[in-house]
């Protein structure tokens, strides 16, 4: 006995037709999606990054030397944001190779300056590690990871998952409004088949 997984019913082979093509159209538009976000993704998180080495670099030069310490401890409660002088013999680890991650480094780099380091990891602790000068002294900056993910692209992916549910959906109800004068029919030319008279199709 010869099994097959195409199904016989024209209800079921239109519909899958019909998502196999709503799938692809769904996995292109995120591709081209996600494609064209890069760039604006990369750039949005470089200004971040530029504002916040500034920002912690001009509030340790121009706060008092007593002061420091206090500022950096405010800046790990609030913002989740340290600061580590750079030692000697750190172990360091680079940080991911994305594509936007990659770009929004370079354009970083492009502001800060050539001197500036990138670390995934230092000394064993995850985040993005970015470091920049005061006068001869270099120091570390440590940003929590969650301050650059992209916690929008989980939105647009179940926005994208309902969309498809409901294309798939939409789907099913068109093709079964349509195969039921087709099943009509063919129910009536079974019947005229048999000698008989058909109900008449509605």
């Amino acid at each position: 006995m010869q099994v097959t997984f195409w199904p016989r019913s024209l209800l079921w082979r239109t519909f899958i037709l019909l998502a196999a093509l709503v799938v692809a159209t769904t996995a292109a538009w995120f591709e081209i999606f996600r494609a064209s976000e890069i760039e604006p993704r990369a750039r949005q998180i470089s200004q971040n990054l530029v504002s916040i080495v500034n920002i912690t670099r001009t509030a340790l030069v121009n706060s008092q030397p007593e002061l420091r310490r206090e500022l950096l401890s405010e800046l790990a409660e609030r913002e989740g944001i340290q600061v580590y002088t750079a030692e000697p013999g750190e172990r360091l680890a680079p940080p991911a190779d994305r594509p936007v991650l990659n770009l929004a480094l370079e354009l970083a780099r492009q502001q800060l300056g050539e001197g500036t380091r990138f670390a995934g990891e230092r000394d064993g602790k995850p985040g993005l590690w970015l470091s920049f000068h005061i006068d001869d002294d270099e120091y570390w900056l440590r940003i929590p990871r969650e301050r650059i993910e992209r916690q929008i692209a989980l939105r647009w992916l179940g926005w994208g998952a309902l969309a498809l549910v409901l294309s798939l959906l939409a789907a099913y109800f068109l093709v079964s409004r349509l195969n039921r004068p087709l099943r009509a029919l063919a129910q009536g030319a079974g019947a005229i088949g048999k000698g008989k008279i058909p109900e008449p199709i509605p």
